[in-house]
């Protein structure tokens, strides 16, 4: 179990942005979503901006991965991160844990994982009805589950 803090609301998106920030990214279909599943990996940052990339790959050759559960928390209170060197909205939740990810020491660099909200094109119906089906699966065959309990910052 990792325990993290909320991330302040100091990078909340502005209101005219977020659908701007929620139609940047799109996601490349998948061929068969039965047969493939996308993964994200984190890198290191400067600042304060979570990294990521996102890469599409074949179950039957599924790299060393990891899985990444938590509680989503308010999607309204969305920040944002750089997922293929595009800005997408997260929610704080999301972000906190990806920070706090992105920090530790005794991961490896370029950490790889599954994680719901971002490696399923959350638009997509029909993805997300194949998808699901093997949310099962994808847990219990990654290398390790990571629970993440944030934990509110009281003000």
């Amino acid at each position: 179990m990792i325990d993290v803090q909320s991330t302040p609301a100091r990078r909340t998106c502005p209101y005219k942005l977020q659908a701007m920030i929620d139609s940047a990214f799109i996601y490349e279909p998948l061929k068969g979503a039965s047969k493939q599943l996308r993964l994200v990996t984190i890198h290191p940052s400067t600042d304060e901006l979570v990294r990521c990339s996102l890469q599409t790959v074949a179950l039957d050759s599924l790299p060393s991965s990891d899985a990444l559960s938590y509680s989503r928390g308010d999607p309204y209170s969305g920040l944002f991160m750089l997922l293929n060197g595009r800005r997408v909205q997260v929610t704080t939740n999301l972000e906190s844990a990806l920070q706090h990810l992105g920090r530790m020491k005794d991961l490896q660099p370029g950490l790889v994982l599954w994680i719901d909200a971002i490696c399923n094109d959350q638009r997509n119906d029909l993805e997300k009805s194949i998808l699901v089906r093997s949310i099962s699966k994808t847990y219990q065959e990654a290398r390790k589950v990571l629970l993440v309990r944030v934990a509110k910052t009281v003000t």
